[in-house]
């Protein structure tokens, strides 16, 4: 997985081209998912699809001095840049110039036809006011496609779920080479599981990418009951939760509790209406629940949507800490029945099932006893509900339950 980080991370990724291409090339070799494209044209609702974005180099020259290349750092060039090479007064080309003290920005132009160079400030300071500027751009745009990936992990339960994340970012580790790594992760984990509920895995550009998916199986989503969204999971910062635009649906409430029984403090994040490809799903028409978890939340380093934002600002082992959050959250779901009561007046003699202690008179309830006891007097209630009123873990719910199930006490409801 650390090689495939390090084959990814230098990318040109945007919203169309081989970057995107060879960035799903790359996951492929660790994870089973189809690739589709997307004409460019296609009208997805309010947007269309862009022309196909290719360059083969960019830089700004000086006395035959290179002071700037696209070859050094993808994030020198703006985004969907249109092609040129011609000569330019210094004062020209700093209209077109995005400069910063610490770190190269990243910048992009996607829907006006533009160009222009990202750098340091010492950078900028380097050119003579004096001296024209070679202004190199050889890049292309013309009707191509859009590329996304997905994968259906089915089950039987009937309930679906969206594990999405976003791949148009170049040259960006927290945003997001790491939620590109950490889907890979959870799809490989899931791939391995027998599951009660269906998964649907999509990575796409983000924004467009998203709403071309939507538009393409419209029906399909409509049917989601939530979901999450990966994204800027390796950061330092501890892990934080961003939730849904409901706030409190199931895909929310299994990720508190998997902080919770995981006894992880964990900071806290209201939807926002400009945050990732969440707010797509949760638009008037779709109100679908998709939250994320987060280490070192977008908008919140200072690193964020810059050049510093590299592979020393993640790693591996912290965004691995966020699968095993997500993989926790997807178990929560996993374990959410609910049971109809074979017993509903009054509690069943549970000792004579061998399902309590014999010896009277202790105080306290073991755990199991404590998940049998609340199963019963909660029959009817999901399992998230439960767990949350009683504070008894998820897990040990579902083995009551199940056990319960066996005595011919409880039956699940479908």
């Amino acid at each position: 997985m650390q090689k495939l980080l390090e084959r990814i991370f230098p990318l040109n990724r945007s919203l169309t081209g081989d970057g995107v291409r060879m960035t799903l090339a790359a996951m492929q070799t660790a994870a089973d998912f189809e690739v589709h494209e997307v004409p460019s044209g296609t009208e997805c609702y309010d947007w269309t699809v862009p022309d196909e974005w290719s360059v083969r180099e960019a830089f700004l020259e000086q006395n035959g001095r290179r002071l700037v290349d696209f070859a050094d750092h993808p994030l020198h060039l703006v985004g969907y840049s249109e092609p040129m090479d011609t000569m330019l007064p210094l004062t020209e080309v700093g209209l077109h110039i995005h400069a910063e003290n610490e770190a190269t920005p990243y910048r992009t132009s996607y829907y006006k036809r533009d160009w222009g160079f990202c750098m340091r400030t010492a950078q900028w300071l380097q050119f003579n006011p004096n001296e024209p500027v070679r202004v190199r751009i050889d890049s292309t745009l013309e009707p191509g496609s859009m590329t996304y990936g997905e994968r259906i992990l089915p089950g039987s339960s009937g309930r679906e779920f969206l594990i999405s994340t976003y791949c148009c970012h170049p040259a960006m580790a927290n945003d997001n080479c790491s939620g590109l790594m950490a889907w890979t992760m959870l799809l490989r984990a899931l791939q391995g599981w027998k599951l009660r509920h269906t998964y649907r895995f999509v990575v796409s550009p983000e924004t467009i990418g998203t709403l071309a998916y939507i538009h393409r199986h419209e029906h399909a989503i409509k049917g989601l009951e939530g979901g999450y969204c990966l994204n800027t999971c390796g950061g330092p910062d501890a892990p934080s939760y961003k939730a849904s635009f409901e706030a409190d649906a199931s895909v929310d409430r299994a990720v508190g509790l998997a902080f919770r029984d995981a006894e992880l403090h964990h900071d806290e994040h209201e939807f926002d209406a400009a945050g990732s490809d969440e707010r797509q799903y949760a638009t008037p028409g779709l109100r679908i629940p998709v939250g994320s978890i987060h280490r070192s939340k977008y908008c919140d380093y200072p690193e964020y949507h810059t050049s510093a934002d590299d592979l020393s600002f993640i790693s591996l082992q912290r965004i691995d800490s966020v699968v095993e959050l997500y993989l926790r959250a997807i178990e929560n779901l996993e374990f959410d029945r609910r049971y109809h009561s074979l017993c509903p007046i009054g509690e069943p003699m549970l000792s004579k099932r061998g399902l309590y202690r014999p010896l009277g008179g202790l105080t306290g309830l073991a755990d199991h006893e404590s998940a049998i006891r609340w199963q019963l007097q909660a029959a009817g209630d999901w399992t998230l509900d439960v767990a949350e009123q009683s504070g008894v873990k998820v897990k040990a719910l579902d083995a009551a339950g199940q056990t319960l199930e066996k005595a011919g006490l409880l039956r699940e409801m479908v």
